[in-house]
C-alpha cells in the first residue's frame, strides 16, 4: 500500500482547551522552528551557517538552537522583526572565520530577542561577536567569550582597541542583561545609540568593560542605564588595560549599583553632563576610582570607593573631578564613603587649565579617610557648599592649585568634622560655620571671610587677620601658636573693621592680637564677649574707634596694653593698661 505525504498546510490542529479554534498544522508549527529542521548538525565540525540562516529566514517567531556545538563560517543575520532566537543551555556557536568584519550574529531586525547559550570565535581580532542594528532588541542570559584572555598591552587610553569586543550596539532602546562576557580583545559592550540598558551582567577579563561611545557625530544628548553589573579584572597582565566604564561626552548616563574592581585604569571615567553615578562599589582599580571630566549637572552619590590607585599612578584619587573647560556648573558629590590609601587624596576637584570655570559645586555628607594625600582638595570659581563631611585627614577648600582661580568666592564651609587641618586656601567672601577641626590654615591676602561657631582643637599656626571680617563664637585652643593667634595684616585697611566676639580662646602665654607695628594698626574693630585663658595680656592695640566690651581673661593676663585713641574699653574682666599718648578713650 502506498502512502501519500500530506502537507502541513492541509492538516488541521485544534487545542483541547475551551474556546480553542481550528488552525492548520503549518500555522502552529510556524510559531517556532528548530535549526535542525533545516539541517543543522551541531557536532562542532559540520558548517551549520546555511542551516541556521535558513531557520531564521523561515518567518518563525521563535528559532530554537538545541544543545550542541554549531560551527559557523560567516555572519548570521537576523533580519526579521519580532523574532526570538532561543539557545539551549548547552548550546555553543563557534564562528570559525578569518574575516574580521564577521559577527556571530548581526541583528538588523527590530524587537529581536537573543537568549541563552554561548557565543565564541576562533579569531582573536574579530570586531564583535554580536552587532545590533535593530531597535528594541534584547540579549539576555548569554555567554560571550574568547578561549583565553587578551595579551595586548595598551599603555594608555589611545592604545585600547575600542572598535572590537563582545556586543556592539548601534540601535536605540537595546537591552543587554544577565549575560557573562569575558576575554574580549576590546570592550565587553560598546553602546553608540540612545536609551540603552546594560544590567546585571558579569563583565570580566576584557581589555575594557563598558564603552558608551561617541557614536555618530550627528547625535547628542544620549542616555544609558548601567546598573547592577559586576565589572572586574578588565585589564592585561593585571596592570594594564582600560576603564571599567568609559562614558563619552554625548551620554547622560545613569551608573548605579555596580561592583567595579581591579580594572586596568579607572573604575569609571565620565565625560557626559547630566550623568548620575550612584550606589556603586569601586575598588582596587589601577588609577582613579571615579573620574569625571568637564560635566555639568552631575550627581556622584552614595558610592563606596576605596583602595584604588593600586598601580601607584601619579595624581590618582578615589573621586576626581577634572576641569579643562569653562562654564561647568551644578556638580553634586554627596553621601559617598571613601578611603584613600594611595595617591593624592579622597575627593579632589582639580583645574588643569586656567580657562576652566566651575560654579554651583556641592560636596556634602561624605565620609572620607585619607592616609595618603588630602581627604578633600576642592577648587572652584564661586558658590560652593562644602558641608557635613566627616574627614579623617587634611582638607583644602579654595585649594591653591597651580591652575585654579586666584580667588575662589562665596563658599559655605559648614558643619564638617575634620580630624586634621582645614585649609581655607584662596577663599574670599566665604563662610566657615560650625566646623569641628584640628587646626585652621588661612592664606594671606584673602579677605571678607566669616569664621563662626567652629571648634578648633589644636590650632598650631597663626590665623591671618587679612582673611576674615568676622571671628565669632568659636572655641580655639591656640596654646601651640607661636606669636599672636591673629597675625597682624600688612596694612591699616586689612587690619580694620573686624568683628571678634563670643569666642572662647585658650592662649596660655599667647596674645590674641599684637599690633607690633603701630603704623599699620587697624581702626573700627569690635572685640566683645570673648572668654580668654592667657597668662599674658590678650590685646596690644593701636588705631582708633575700637569697641572692646565684656571680655574676660580668666588666665590672669589682663585685657590689654593699649595705644589706641577715641575707643571704648568697658565692662571687661581684667586689667586694661593705657599707653602714654592714648587719648579720647572711655576705659572702665
Amino acid at each position: 500500500m502506498s502512502l501519500t505525504r500530506a502537507k502541513a498546510g492541509m492538516i488541521t490542529y485544534k487545542n483541547d482547551g475551551t474556546g480553542a479554534v481550528v488552525r492548520t498544522l503549518k500555522d502552529k508549527l510556524g510559531e517556532s522552528v528548530s535549526v535542525k529542521d533545516f539541517g543543522a548538525v551541531g557536532d562542532g565540525v559540520t558548517d551549520d551557517t546555511a542551516a541556521i540562516q535558513a531557520a531564521l529566514g523561515s518567518g518563525a517567531g521563535t528559532v530554537i538552537i538545541p544543545s550542541g556545538t554549531y560551527k559557523t563560517t560567516a555572519s548570521i543575520t537576523v533580519a526579521s522583526n519580532n523574532q526570538c532566537i532561543a539557545l539551549s543551555q548547552g548550546t555553543v556557536i563557534n564562528l570559525d572565520t578569518a574575516t574580521t568584519t564577521h559577527n556571530v550574529f548581526n541583528i538588523t531586525g527590530e524587537n529581536v530577542r537573543l537568549e541563552g547559550g554561548a557565543l565564541t570565535t576562533t579569531l582573536r581580532t574579530l570586531l564583535f561577536l554580536v552587532k545590533i542594528e535593530g531597535d528594541k532588541s534584547v540579549i539576555e542570559n548569554a555567554r560571550l567569550y574568547f578561549a583565553s584572555k587578551s595579551t595586548i598591552a595598551p599603555i594608555s587610553g589611545t592604545d585600547v582597541p575600542y572598535n572590537r569586543g563582545g556586543i556592539n550596539v548601534n540601535a536605540d532602546n537595546v537591552v543587554v542583561r544577565n549575560c557573562e562576557i569575558y576575554n574580549q580583545e576590546g570592550a565587553a559592550v560598546v553602546v553608540n545609540e540612545d536609551k540603552c540598558s546594560i544590567t546585571n551582567n558579569l563583565l570580566h577579563d576584557n581589555v575594557l568593560g563598558i564603552h558608551l561611545n561617541d557614536g555618530s557625530t550627528a547625535l547628542s544628548n544620549l542616555t544609558a542605564l548601567i546598573e547592577g553589573n559586576k565589572i572586574y579584572d578588565n585589564n592585561v597582565n593585571a596592570a594594564q588595560g582600560a576603564d571599567g566604564i568609559l562614558s563619552s561626552i554625548k551620554f547622560a548616563a545613569t551608573i548605579a549599583n555596580n561592583y567595579i574592581a581591579n580594572n586596568g585604569e579607572h573604575g569609571t571615567y565620565i565625560y557626559g553632563s547630566g550623568s548620575v553615578i550612584t550606589g556603586n562599589t569601586v575598588t582596587n582599580n589601577a588609577s582613579m576610582g571615579i573620574k569625571i571630566r568637564d560635566c555639568s549637572r552631575v550627581i556622584v552619590s552614595n558610592n563606596t570607593s576605596y583602595a584604588n590607585n593600586n598601580s601607584a599612578i601619579s595624581g590618582s584619587s578615589e573621586i576626581y573631578f577634572q576641569l579643562n573647560n569653562s562654564g561647568i556648573a551644578d556638580v553634586n558629590i554627596s553621601n559617598n564613603t571613601v578611603n584613600c590609601t594611595s595617591g593624592e587624596g579622597g575627593i579632589r576637584v582639580v583645574y588643569v587649565d586656567t580657562a576652566a570655570s566651575l560654579t554651583g559645586l556641592v560636596v556634602s555628607s561624605n565620609s572620607v579617610t585619607a592616609s595618603s594625600g588630602f581627604a578633600l582638595n576642592i577648587a572652584f570659581n564661586s558658590h560652593a557648599s562644602i558641608i557635613n563631611n566627616v574627614c579623617n585627614g587634611d582638607v583644602s577648600v579654595g585649594a591653591s592649585q597651580a591652575l585654579a582661580p586666584a580667588e575662589q568666592t562665596n563658599a559655605l564651609v559648614g558643619h564638617n568634622h575634620v580630624l586634621g587641618e582645614l585649609g581655607a586656601g584662596r577663599c574670599k567672601d566665604s563662610s566657615f560655620l560650625g566646623n569641628t577641626i584640628t587646626t585652621f590654615n588661612t592664606e594671606a591676602n584673602r579677605t571678607g571671610n566669616r569664621i563662626i561657631g567652629n571648634t578648633i582643637s589644636a590650632q598650631a599656626i597663626q590665623i591671618n587677620r587679612t582673611f576674615f571680617s568676622e571671628l565669632s563664637n568659636n572655641y580655639i585652643d591656640g596654646s601651640a601658636v607661636t606669636g599672636a593667634l591673629l597675625a597682624q595684616a600688612s596694612n591699616t585697611a586689612l587690619n580694620s573693621n573686624k568683628l571678634i566676639c563670643g569666642n572662647h580662646i585658650i592662649g596660655n602665654a599667647t596674645r590674641i592680637m599684637d599690633d607690633s607695628s603701630s603704623s599699620i594698626s587697624g581702626n573700627n574693630n569690635t572685640i566683645t564677649g570673648n572668654l580668654i585663658n592667657s597668662s599674658t595680656q590678650m590685646l596690644s592695640m593701636w588705631g582708633k574707634n575700637h569697641t572692646i566690651v565684656g571680655n574676660n581673661n580668666y588666665g590672669g593676663g589682663g585685657i590689654g596694653y593699649m595705644g589706641m585713641t577715641d575707643s571704648w574699653a568697658v565692662a571687661n574682666h581684667g586689667i586694661v593698661t593705657v599707653r602714654a599718648g592714648a587719648t579720647g578713650n572711655v576705659i572702665s
